[in-house]
C-alpha cells in the first residue's frame, strides 16, 4: 500500500496527516447497529490473532476521523 500526498478529508476537505494504526485484537465489519452476543457473520477487515499489523491510515484531527486501507479475511 503507498502513502497518499494529499489525503482529504471527507467531512471537512482539510489535508490529513499520515501514519499507521495497529489493532491489538481484530477489526470487524458489520452493516448494522443491533446488539449482538457473538461476532459471527462479521467481516474480519484486520486479521491480528498472531501478529499486530500496521496499516497505512490517515487522520484528520478537527473531524477526529481515521481511515485506512485494509486486505479482507473473508
Amino acid at each position: 500500500m503507498t502513502i497518499l500526498e494529499n489525503a482529504s478529508c471527507p467531512k471537512c476537505g482539510l489535508r490529513m496527516e499520515s501514519g499507521y494504526i495497529y489493532p491489538t485484537r481484530d477489526i470487524k465489519w458489520t452493516d448494522h447497529n443491533k446488539r449482538k452476543f457473538t461476532t459471527l457473520g462479521d467481516e474480519i477487515l484486520v486479521d491480528s490473532v498472531f501478529i499486530m499489523k500496521k496499516l497505512v491510515s490517515y487522520r484528520c484531527r478537527n473531524c477526529r476521523i481515521v481511515t485506512f486501507e485494509y486486505e479482507s479475511s473473508k
